[in-house]
């Protein structure tokens, strides 16, 4: 499938390990797995030398992943800004045109929903006006009163048909193609205010660099589980 936004020449990238860096990994990993206790310091010092063996070939390759990925975030940050740049006017011309269609729109839904309020109440009203004439037609004396009852009845019967239809009928419609969406927005004007009245819309986290701050003093620390981990590393 062809895009509008092309790149060209990733296809044959090829990334590689040197076999030599291979061998000193496979080695410095089996020497460091033969170190299964300490006992003592000639232990602790060959230890030490499996530790710089797995942390140095690490941090080659750490460094070397750095070096081979810089050119291509750089080249992901070209293709951004190729692509931003090019559709800026587009996105400013579509965010101004989806306002204006969206309150005319909305203009329009509310008056449709204005209509069919006031078209529903005139259909309420002519069933109760057909309500009315069926009762009286029921309690008709004579026979004339009664055909004039009962004529009455159907004609209001008709019309509050109609106008049952008629509110079936209203739509709220727009620009072919384009769909609706009205959506709630908010800006936090004071953030304790909402705090203290509705807790639940907020969100608490711990400050993370505070407690890392403070743990060292102090390990009193109500609501935190505080312990301490020893890492040796090799220079």
């Amino acid at each position: 499938m062809s895009t509008a936004l092309t790149l060209s020449g990733l296809q044959n990238a090829q990334i590689d390990i040197l076999p030599e860096v291979f061998t000193r990994r496979d080695v410095a990993v089996l020497e460091a797995r033969q170190i299964t206790s300490i006992g003592d310091a000639f232990e602790a010092e060959c230890a030490a030398d499996a530790l710089r063996g797995v942390s140095t070939i690490a941090k080659e390759i750490e460094a070397a992943r750095k070096i081979v990925k810089d050119p291509v975030l750089a080249l992901g940050k070209r293709i951004d800004e190729t692509a931003k740049t090019f559709v800026a006017d587009l996105l400013t011309e579509e965010a101004r045109l989806q306002r204006l269609l969206g309150d005319h729109q909305a203009a329009q839904q509310r008056k449709a929903d204005k209509f069919r309020r006031e078209a529903q109440e005139e259909a309420d009203r002519l069933a109760r006006e057909a309500a009315t004439a069926a009762r009286a037609a029921e309690r008709a004396t004579n026979d004339a009163q009664a055909e004039q009852a009962q004529q009455a009845a159907a004609v209001a019967e008709v019309a509050a048909v109609e106008a049952r239809v008629a509110v079936a009928e209203i739509k709220r419609e727009g620009p072919s193609g384009t769909v609706l969406r009205q959506t709630y927005k908010f800006e936090v004007e004071d953030i304790k205010a909402l705090f203290k009245a509705r807790p639940d819309l907020c969100v608490i986290e711990p400050n993370g660099a505070a407690i890392r701050f403070q743990i060292p003093h102090n390990q009193q620390i109500p609501g935190l589980r505080i312990w301490c981990e020893a890492k040796a590393s090799v220079r």
